[in-house]
C-alpha cells in the first residue's frame, strides 16, 4: 500500500525531492534511515527513478552513515543488505532514464519523446577522486544488454538504440522537435539533388543524403 499511495503521488505531480521542514531532511535520504524492510527498496526505487536527489554524496558516502551503521548490525540476507547493495550499485544514477532496467519500453519512449537526456552524468562535485567515471543512461542500457537478459525491443534495446546515429529506422526515438526538422531537411536534400542554389543535378544525391549525411546532422542530446 505504500509504494502505491508513492507513486499514485508521484504520478501527480508530487515533487520527490522534498525537504521536511522540521528535519531538513531530504525524502529519499529520510527513507533510508527509516528501518528497512520488505517494501523500503522498492519506495526507495520509485524515489530514485522520479528524479529525488542523494545528498549525502556530497560529502563522500554511497549510502547514508545511518544506514551504513545499520547494515553493521544486521543479519546477513536481511532487507537492510539488499537496500544497500542497490544503493551502492546505482550511486551514479542522477536521471529517470539511468532506472531503464526498471522501466517499461513504454515509458522509455515516452521519456525519449520528452526530451530526458541519454548523456546525463553526474556532477563531478559528487563523485570522489577515487570513483570510476559516472555512467549515462546509454552506458547502463549497455551494460545491462551485455548480460544478455534482454532482448530486442526491450527498455534498454530502446534506449541503447536512441545513441546511435539518426536513420529512418530510428526516427521513433528521437524527441518530436528532432523529428520536426527531418522533413525541412529531406526539402533540402531534393532541392540540391535536383540543382537547386547552383549545385549541378546529381541522380541518387537524395539517397546519399538520407543514408550518410542526415545521420551526421540530426542530434538530438548535445553535451
Amino acid at each position: 500500500r505504500r509504494a502505491y499511495a508513492v507513486r499514485t503521488l508521484l504520478q501527480h505531480g508530487a515533487d520527490p525531492c522534498y525537504v521536511h521542514p522540521r528535519h531538513a531532511t531530504a525524502l529519499l535520504e529520510w527513507m533510508l534511515k527509516r528501518t528497512a524492510d520488505a517494501r523500503t527498496l522498492g519506495i526507495v526505487q520509485l524515489l530514485s527513478a522520479h528524479g529525488a536527489k542523494r545528498p549525502w554524496l556530497r560529502w563522500g558516502n554511497r549510502v547514508p552513515m545511518e544506514l551504513q551503521t545499520a547494515l553493521s548490525y544486521a543479519p546477513e540476507g536481511s532487507h537492510v543488505h539488499e537496500l544497500v547493495a542497490w544503493v551502492e550499485r546505482t550511486w551514479d544514477w542522477c536521471s529517470p532514464l539511468h532506472h531503464v532496467e526498471m522501466l517499461s519500453p513504454e515509458r522509455t519512449l515516452q521519456l525519449l519523446h520528452s526530451g530526458a537526456r541519454i548523456s546525463a552524468r553526474l556532477e563531478p562535485a559528487c563523485c570522489r577522486p577515487m570513483d570510476p567515471p559516472p555512467r549515462t543512461p546509454v552506458d547502463v542500457a549497455r551494460e545491462l544488454l551485455e548480460t544478455g537478459e534482454y532482448c530486442e525491443g526491450s527498455a534498454p534495446w530502446l534506449l541503447a538504440q536512441a545513441a546511435e546515429p539518426w536513420s529512418p529506422k530510428r526516427h521513433r526515438y528521437f524527441p518530436p522537435g528532432v523529428r520536426a526538422q527531418v522533413p525541412f531537411l529531406l526539402l533540402v536534400g531534393k532541392a540540391v539533388a535536383r540543382g537547386a542554389g547552383g549545385f549541378k543535378p546529381f541522380c541518387g544525391l537524395e539517397d546519399v543524403w538520407l543514408q550518410h549525411v542526415l545521420p551526421f546532422v540530426i542530434e538530438w542530446d548535445l553535451p
